[in-house]
């Protein structure tokens, strides 16, 4: 009985042990994904863009126009679906969700494509805007079928071009294609066959678009 009873003891001394040991990686990897996400990364380029143009104040213009139609309008709508529970998540987790975020995504870049357009911009601000429109199109595509991470893309795509716009000096930010594949398998978001696709859309919308366009 004594015996039993230490059994018990121990195994319950064990489990203690097992749900309080800190959950360190998970959560660096939920701040990971949180703040390398498709819609931040695209931030910092599109500042860098603006500075290329000539006038100062155009350049300033054009920034307006495509972090209002890149980031701030799907931001808006995501936010705004969470909040209704039409959308589990900020992240869009469950795939058979992404839908209607993909096309108000579409739609809003194209638009802004548009418009940069017509005002004259610089090819370096719509060669940006062409890459968010191509990977949009193709992650759209897969989504249909499969779970492929946009994560991975986009960040991808963010880092080669970042590669192409400051030359040997960005070379330390190609950690953060691993560093945010990594985060997303761990937090068990996507499997790494998953992120890797990811990473090939990515790495070949930034290399076409920015060799062709």
């Amino acid at each position: 009985m004594d015996q039993i009873s230490k059994d018990t003891r121990a195994k319950v001394r064990v489990a203690a042990l097992v749900v309080t040991r800190p959950a360190a990686p998970p959560l660096l990897a939920r701040h990971v994904s949180n703040l390398i996400n498709p819609l931040v990364v695209a931030v910092p380029l599109l500042f860098v863009a603006a500075l290329r143009e000539q006038s100062l104040s155009l350049g300033f213009f054009h920034l307006l126009l495509a972090l209002v139609g890149l980031v701030v309008v799907p931001a808006t709508y995501i936010v705004a679906q969470v909040q209704r529970g039409t959308i589990s998540d900020l992240h869009i987790s469950q795939r058979n969700q992404r839908a209607k975020p993909l096309f108000v995504s579409l739609l809003s870049a194209i638009v802004t494509l548009l418009l940069l357009s017509f005002s004259g911009t610089e090819t370096t601000m719509l060669k940006l805007v062409y890459g968010t429109l191509l990977t949009t199109v193709l992650l759209a595509g897969v989504t249909i079928f499969w779970k492929i991470s946009f994560h991975a893309a986009a960040t991808t795509s963010a880092v080669i071009t970042t590669l192409w716009l400051l030359g040997p000096y960005a070379v330390p930010v190609l950690l953060l294609i691993p560093l945010v594949g990594w985060a997303r398998i761990a937090m068990r978001a996507h499997t790494p066959a998953q992120v890797i696709c990811g990473v090939a859309v990515g790495f070949s919308v930034a290399l076409l678009v920015l060799s062709r366009f």
